[in-house]
């Protein structure tokens, strides 16, 4: 091969990578899109936790999740329960909140992950498969991002406690 129908070749495998990419990246957008059935999340509308906090609205822009107004704070908190393998979506959420006045703190298994990156969310959720050999582990495919406003200072073991309530009514 000549090193014009070398670079060719190359630039014609780039391309095809490219489509691909782009195209896995919007087939799961668009599975990431909430169907226009009622939300196993509506069941939470209206509950009223221990802490105080009330779940006043459930979301689907820019996926399922909760709006909980808690007494802490007078800013909302916003909860969206998503799957491991989801990283457009993640990546939409923190567009969308992206902004020194929001806190983002991941919740997965019951502990809060700060700086959580998607190989460390794709290692962890192995790790606990791998731990489970045979037996299912509960949510390990699904985690709990938590947008509140930074000028509050919300207790970690309530953000555990409510994302374990709304991985418990999410799909």
């Amino acid at each position: 091969m000549t090193a014009i129908e070398l670079t060719r070749a190359f630039a014609l495998a780039a391309l095809i990578a490219a489509a691909l990419a782009g195209s896995l990246t919007r087939w799961e957008s668009l599975k990431a899109k909430p169907s226009r059935s009622p939300s196993s999340l509506d069941a939470l509308l209206g509950l009223q936790l221990q802490d105080g906090a009330v779940v006043d609205q459930v979301l689907t822009q820019p996926t399922d999740g909760v709006r909980l107004q808690f007494a802490e704070c007078r800013d909302p908190a916003f909860l969206f329960p998503l799957q491991i393998e989801w990283v457009s979506t993640a990546e939409t959420l923190t567009r969308a909140f992206a902004s020194p006045d929001h806190k983002m703190i991941d919740v997965y298994r019951g502990k809060i992950q700060r700086d959580w990156r998607h190989l460390d969310r794709i290692s962890d959720y192995v790790k606990a498969a791998a731990g489970s050999m045979g037996g299912a582990t509960p949510d390990a495919d699904r985690y709990v991002r938590v947008y509140f406003a930074a000028d509050c200072q919300v207790d970690e073991r309530l953000l555990v406690d409510w994302a374990s309530r709304v991985l418990a009514h999410s799909l």
